[in-house]
C-alpha cells in the first residue's frame, strides 16, 4: 500500500476513532464514572477490594467482606483472575484503569471491524461505515459500563478476521498458522477477561462463519483451522474455565430458566427505525436493533444484491433474530444446552445481528458508490418514499400526542383508580400515578418528536431518505454520497451514544456513608432497590449522581467493599443457590431463588412487617446494623442515627440490631436436622427461625448435640485463612461465620476436622474440652476440584 493509499485509509478510519473517543471522553478525561448498575454495584467495589488485597499481599481467592466471599462468578468470571487485569488494577487507580480499558476496547472494535471489512473486499468508505456503526450501536453501549462485557467486544471482529485469513490461506503458508495462533490467543483472552456468555456467542458465530465459507468453496483448511483455533484457545483458558464451569453447578441460575429472559418482542423490531420505543409487554430491549437511520436504509439496499457477503450477513442476521426472539424454537433449544442455560437475555445474540446489519449497510454503500447511476435507482427511490411516509406518520403521532396527552393521562388515572388500585401493594395512589405517567411519557417519547433521542432519530430518517433520493436522482456522486453518509451516521449515532451512556461524578462514588459497622459484624439494608426507586427515582426522576449517592448511603449490594466494611448482601453474576435463597427471603433485590421479599405481591406495610419478623435470621448471620430509608419499629432495633442524604435531603435511618450474634463463637445449644436436599434444609431452617437466638440448627443427624460455652481468640484473620485459640468448658460446637461452600477446610490442632452446615449457610466444627488451635483455610483450586469430583 502506497503513502497516498495509506493516507486515504487513515482518513476514512479517523471518523470512527475520533467519534468513539469523543463519546467516552467523560470517563476518559473528565472525572466521570459509568452509572451502569453493574459497574457501580459490582465491579468498581470488587476491583477496589481486589486492589487492596493484592497490595497487601493477601489471597484473592476469598473476599471476607461478604458472607459468601465471592467464591463463584465474581472471582473466576469477568477477568478478575486474569493476570493482566490483576496487574493493571493492582497497580493503578481502579476508576482510571476501568475507563481506559473500556475505551481501548471500543477503539479496537472499530479498528478490527474496519480491518475485517477491508479484508472482505469492501472499499475504504464502505469499511468505515461498520467501523462507525458497530461500536456506537445501542446494543454495545448498553453494556459499556460492564467491563466483563465491553472488553471482549473487539475480539469478535478479530476472530472473524482470523477465520477469513484461514480460509484464504493454505496449510503450507505461514499466514494459516499465524491465523490459528493469533485467533487462539484472541479467543483465550476473551474467555479469560470476559463474562462467559459473550465469548460463547462470538465463538458460535465465528464457527458458523467458517462453515459458511467452507460451504461456499469446500476448502477444508477453513474448518480444520477454525477447529484447531478453538481447541487451542480452550486449552489456554482452561485454568480459568474449569473453576467457572465448576462453580456454575452451585449457581442459583442453574435450571432456573433465566436464559429465556430478555428475548426480543414484537415492538422491538421498531428499533430498526427508532432508538427508544418502550411499551410494557411489547418491548424488552429498547433500541437493541438500532444501527442508525441511513445504515438501516443502506442495509435494505444491500439485501437486494447478489453477493456472497450479503448472503452470509443475511443468514447471520436471520440466525441472530431466531436465537434472540422470545418463543423461538431455536432459542428454546439453545437456552437448554449446557452452559448456555446459565445465562440470561437471549436478545444478546443480536450483537451478532447488529454486526451483520452493519455489513449489509457496507455492501449497500459500496454498491451505490460503484454504481451511482445504475439500475438500483428505482429501489432507492421506493425506500426513500416509504421512509418519508413513515416520518410523516411519526410527525402526525407527535401532533396527536401534544393535543391528547392531558386527557389521556386523566382517563388512564381514572381507570387505574377504579379497576387496578385495589390489586396493588397499597402504596399511596400518587406513587402509582407517577409510575403510570412515567410509562405513558416513556412510550410517547419513543415515537414522537418531544424527546431528543426520538427527534434525532426522526430527523435522521428524513435526512437519510432525502440523501438516498438525491443520489438516486443523480444529483450527488458516489464519493460525495459516501462522505455525507458517514457524516450523517456519526451525527445520528454519536449524540444517541452520549445519551445512552449515563455517567456520574466519580467523587460521589468515593464518598463514604455517614455511618459505620462495628468490627466483627455485618450490616444489611432494608429493600434498597425498591426504596431508591420509590423515594428518589419516581418522585424526582432518575439522576445518576443522586441515584448513586443514595445507593452509596444505603450500602447497597457490594458498595461496602469500597470502604472495607462487612455486609450480608452482595451482587454476583452467578450466585450460589443457598446464599441467593437467603438474600431473596430477607429482601435483597439481587437474590434469584425462592421467595423474593422485594417483589412479593403484598403491600409495602406487609413487606416491612415480614422483614421485621425475619430479624432473628439477620442476627444469626452476624448482622448488627440495619440501614433503611423507612422508619422501622421493633423491640430488637435501636435507632442509632438519622442522616439526611443526597441533594434531596432524604432521611436515612441507621439501627442497631441488639440480638446480633458473633461471627465466631461456641453455640449455646444445638438442634439437629438430617443432612437432606437443599429444599428440605431450607424448610427446616425456616421452621427453626424463632429459636435461632437460643440454638444453632446443625445439618447432621448423627452428630452429638451436647455443647458448652467457651472462649475464642482470633489469632489470624486474612482473606482466606483464619486461626483461633479456643477454650471449651466441655465438648462443644464452634460456629464459623462464613458460607459453607466448597473450598473450605478445617483443622483442629493441625489435624483435619469435619465441618458441617450450620444455620443453613454457616459452618460448625466439633471441639473437645480444653485448649485448642482451630484453623479454617479457603482454596479456590480445592473448591473447583471438589465440585467437579462430587
Amino acid at each position: 500500500m502506497g503513502v497516498v493509499a495509506r493516507a486515504r485509509s487513515l482518513g476514512w478510519l479517523a471518523l470512527p476513532l475520533v467519534t468513539v473517543i469523543a463519546v467516552f471522553s467523560p470517563v476518559l478525561f473528565f472525572g466521570r464514572v459509568f452509572a451502569d448498575g453493574d459497574a457501580v454495584l459490582q465491579f468498581y467495589p470488587i476491583l477496589t477490594w481486589l486492589q487492596r488485597a493484592l497490595r497487601a499481599g493477601q489471597s484473592v481467592d476469598f473476599n471476607p467482606h461478604v458472607l459468601a466471599g465471592f467464591p463463584t462468578a465474581a472471582s473466576t468470571l469477568g477477568g478478575l483472575r486474569s493476570p493482566l487485569q490483576q496487574w493493571l488494577f493492582g497497580t493503578f487507580d481502579v476508576i482510571t484503569v476501568y475507563a481506559w480499558l473500556t475505551g481501548a476496547s471500543f477503539l479496537l472494535t472499530a479498528l478490527c471491524t474496519y480491518g475485517l471489512a477491508r479484508a472482505l473486499g469492501f472499499g475504504r468508505p464502505a469499511a468505515a461505515l461498520p467501523a462507525l456503526v458497530v461500536p456506537l450501536s445501542p446494543a454495545l453501549l448498553g453494556f459499556a459500563g460492564n467491563i466483563t462485557v465491553s472488553v471482549t467486544y473487539w475480539t469478535f471482529p478479530a476472530l472473524l478476521l482470523c477465520v477469513w485469513h484461514l480460509h484464504r490461506s493454505s496449510v503450507r503458508q505461514a499466514r494459516w498458522w499465524v491465523s490459528v495462533a493469533g485467533g487462539a490467543l484472541i479467543f483465550a483472552h476473551s474467555l479469560q477477561v470476559g463474562h462467559l456468555q459473550w465469548p460463547l456467542v462470538y465463538g458460535t458465530a465465528a464457527f458458523a462463519f467458517a462453515v459458511a465459507l467452507f460451504w461456499r468453496e469446500r476448502r477444508w483448511q477453513t474448518l480444520a483451522g477454525t477447529t484447531a483455533l478453538f481447541a487451542a484457545a480452550a486449552v489456554l483458558a482452561l485454568p480459568l474455565l474449569l473453576p467457572t464451569l465448576a462453580f456454575a453447578r452451585l449457581s442459583a441460575r442453574l435450571h432456573s430458566g433465566a436464559s429465556g429472559e430478555g428475548g426480543l418482542r414484537l415492538l422491538d423490531l421498531s428499533s430498526w427505525l427508532l432508538p427508544r420505543v418502550v411499551l410494557p409487554r411489547l418491548t424488552s430491549t429498547p433500541g437493541f436493533l438500532y444501527a442508525g437511520a441511513l445504515p438501516f436504509l443502506l442495509a435494505v439496499v444491500g439485501l437486494r444484491l447478489r453477493d456472497w457477503r450479503v448472503r452470509v450477513a443475511w443468514w447471520g442476521l436471520l440466525g441472530s433474530l431466531l436465537l434472540a426472539w422470545s418463543g423461538s424454537p431455536l432459542a428454546w433449544f439453545v437456552n437448554r444446552l449446557p452452559v448456555f442455560s446459565l445465562f440470561r437475555a437471549s436478545a444478546r445474540w443480536m450483537y451478532v445481528g447488529n454486526v451483520a446489519t452493519a455489513f449489509l449497510a457496507a455492501a449497500g454503500l459500496d454498491f451505490i458508490i460503484a454504481h451511482a447511476n445504475g439500475a438500483w435507482r428505482p429501489l432507492a427511490q421506493r425506500v426513500s418514499s416509504w421512509t418519508m411516509r413513515a416520518v410523516a406518520v411519526l410527525a402526525g403521532l407527535s401532533a396527536v400526542w401534544l393535543a391528547a396527552a392531558a386527557p389521556l393521562r386523566t382517563a388512564a388515572f381514572a381507570l387505574f383508580d377504579r379497576y387496578w388500585y385495589a390489586r396493588t401493594t397499597g402504596l399511596p395512589v400518587s406513587h402509582y400515578h407517577q409510575v403510570l405517567d412515567g410509562m405513558l411519557s416513556q412510550f410517547a417519547s419513543g415515537v414522537t418528536i418531544w424527546s431528543f433521542p426520538t427527534a434525532l432519530g426522526i430527523v435522521s430518517l428524513a435526512a437519510a431518505a432525502w440523501l438516498l433520493r438525491r443520489v438516486a436522482d443523480g444529483r450527488i456522486g458516489g464519493a460525495v454520497f459516501a462522505a455525507l453518509a458517514l457524516a450523517l451516521t456519526a451525527g445520528n449515532l454519536a449524540p444517541l451514544a452520549f445519551s445512552a451512556l449515563p455517567t456520574a461524578d466519580a467523587r460521589v462514588l468515593r464518598v463514604a456513608p455517614g455511618w459505620s459497622v462495628p468490627p466483627g459484624e455485618r450490616f444489611f439494608s432494608f429493600l434498597p432497590g425498591s426504596s431508591v426507586y420509590q423515594q428518589l427515582d419516581v418522585p424526582f426522576g432518575y439522576a445518576p449522581d443522586d441515584n448513586i449517592a443514595l445507593h452509596r448511603a444505603l450500602g447497597s449490594a457490594n458498595l461496602q467493599l469500597l470502604d472495607g466494611s462487612d455486609g450480608l448482601d452482595y451482587y454476583d453474576n452467578i450466585m450460589d443457590r443457598r446464599s441467593a435463597r437467603v438474600l431473596s427471603y430477607l429482601g435483597s433485590n439481587r437474590g434469584t431463588t425462592g421467595e423474593q421479599l422485594a417483589t412479593l405481591d403484598v403491600s409495602f406495610e406487609e413487606k416491612r412487617a415480614l422483614f421485621l419478623e425475619r430479624l432473628p435470621m439477620l442476627a444469626a448471620l452476624n448482622v448488627g446494623t440495619v440501614v433503611s430509608l423507612y422508619p422501622l419499629s421493633h423491640p430488637d432495633l435501636a435507632l442509632v442515627a438519622t442522616l439526611d442524604v443526597t441533594t434531596r435531603q432524604l432521611p436515612l435511618y441507621v439501627y442497631r440490631l441488639t440480638t446480633v450474634q458473633p461471627r465466631f463463637y461456641f453455640a449455646p445449644a444445638v438442634q439437629a436436622t438430617p443432612a437432606v436436599d437443599a429444599t428440605d434444609a431450607w424448610q427446616a431452617f425456616l421452621d427453626h427461625q424463632p429459636r435461632l437466638s437460643n440454638a444453632v440448627l446443625l445439618e447432621c443427624a448423627d452428630c452429638p448435640m451436647s455443647t458448652a460455652t467457651g472462649t475464642v481468640q482470633v489469632l489470624e484473620a486474612s482473606t482466606a485463612r483464619y486461626r483461633f485459640a479456643v477454650r471449651a468448658a466441655a465438648e462443644a460446637w464452634f460456629i464459623f461465620g462464613y458460607a459453607n461452600l466448597p473450598g473450605w477446610t478445617a483443622a483442629l490442632d493441625g489435624v483435619p476436622a469435619a465441618h458441617y452446615p450450620a444455620n443453613y449457610l454457616l459452618q460448625a466444627v466439633r471441639v473437645p474440652q480444653g485448649d485448642h488451635q482451630l484453623e479454617f483455610t479457603y482454596s479456590l483450586d480445592r473448591a473447583w476440584r471438589d465440585i467437579l469430583t462430587q
